[in-house]
């Protein structure tokens, strides 16, 4: 399990905070944001948690706390 927390510092100046657990790379957030284009719409949030979508082109930054594996 990777859990990371991430920023998304929108262009209007708001943040919003995200917090995952998935179970690869390829299911993390910045990954699929990475494959995204300017007109596509990034959605957050995992499991029964609200979800949020975000226009591509209305983010201006994402950053986050280092990701840590979970060894159960």
């Amino acid at each position: 399990m990777i859990r990371c927390k991430y920023r998304i510092r929108l262009i209007n100046g708001e943040v919003v905070h995200v917090s995952e657990c998935v179970e690869t790379e390829e299911e993390r957030l910045i990954t699929q944001f990475k494959k995204l284009s300017e007109n596509d719409v990034l959605k957050v949030g995992c499991g029964s948690s609200l979800h949020a979508y975000i226009p591509v082109r209305n983010i201006m930054l994402i950053d986050s706390t280092p990701a840590f594996k979970d060894y159960e």
